[in-house]
């Protein structure tokens, strides 16, 4: 997520994000995150906190981070918004639950017969430190971010391997087109690279008094690319609290070995204006002075 959208909308706002791809394939992607975002108008902006973590077969990612965005406000045109982000991140790699063809692993032994691979669980930390820029109005959204910025090499304390994050760039744009006074078309495209490889998510979501919505997705943009076709649905149970799921189904080889992907989504919001709240008057009462 774009660090910069913190208190874009002069809330406080807590998700948890919970995402099982490629299910039944061995060794599949799991991944969790939990971000909490807030204004901060002594600052002229707001602040994020978040913890990303990711499960690939035997490699284990976790990144925690803290991000700070100024707000320019552009009177009719809308909000612009431009954060910096300091992060930590470790990485591990769990050599215990690898079998090589010809290691030797009965009677409780654990040989990969192999120079490189570890047999021990290996960690390393390493900063890293993101940028991002955001603009928001009634209609529009866009944005883009560039992580990984400064990343130094990541070393394990066992000195059993050695990784160097890769620049990664991200760009979003929505727009909402309302059709009636109550039903709202929101189509929007997300592009992300490592400067490698390149994948595209093309959404179309529908949306009803802000309280109901549902969509597609597509990822990828050749046949090389193509990667999911996804249905998505959520619903605002009350002013504060927002729970959505999507389902991929897998549309590359990956689907004759897996069924599909899950992803559930839980937003918790103080939906208070806290920038109105912020210019109340005080009231001093001779009481308490």
């Amino acid at each position: 997520m774009n660090q910069a959208y913190a208190g874009l909308d002069n809330a406080i706002n807590a998700t948890g994000v919970y995402r099982s791809q490629w299910v039944d394939f061995p060794g599949a992607p799991e991944s969790y995150q939990v971000n909490v975002f807030t204004p901060i108008y002594r600052l002229h902006g707001g602040m994020g906190l978040f913890v990303d973590a990711d499960k690939i077969g035997a490699e284990r990612t976790l990144q925690a981070g803290l991000s700070y965005n100024y707000i320019k406000t552009f009177s009719q045109l809308g909000y612009l918004s431009f954060s910096g982000t300091i992060a930590l991140l470790q990485k591990s790699f769990d050599g215990r639950v690898i079998r090589t063809p010809d290691g030797n692993y009965e009677g409780g032994s654990l040989d990969h017969k192999d120079g490189i691979l570890s047999n021990v669980l290996s960690k390393g930390t390493s900063p890293l430190a993101h940028l991002g820029v955001y603009f928001a109005n009634d209609n529009l959204e866009a944005g883009i971010s560039f992580d990984n910025l400064w990343a130094p090499k990541l070393k394990a304390s066992d000195e059993s391997f050695t990784f160097k994050p890769r620049n990664h760039i991200s760009a979003y744009f929505e727009y909402l087109v309302p059709l009636t006074e109550q039903i709202s078309l929101v189509p929007s495209v997300m592009l992300r690279t490592d400067l490698v490889a390149y994948q595209s998510d093309i959404n179309v979501k529908v949306q009803f008094r802000n309280t109901l919505f549902g969509g597609m997705a597509l990822r990828g943009y050749n046949r090389q690319s193509f990667d999911a076709i996804a249905v998505f649905v959520g619903y605002r149970i009350n002013q504060n609290l927002l729970i959505a799921y999507n389902y991929d189904f897998t549309i590359s080889a990956i689907q004759n070995y897996s069924r599909g992907s899950h992803e559930l989504v839980v937003n918790y919001k103080i939906g208070k204006n806290w920038r109105a709240a912020g210019q109340e008057p005080i009231l001093y009462s001779p009481r308490f002075l």
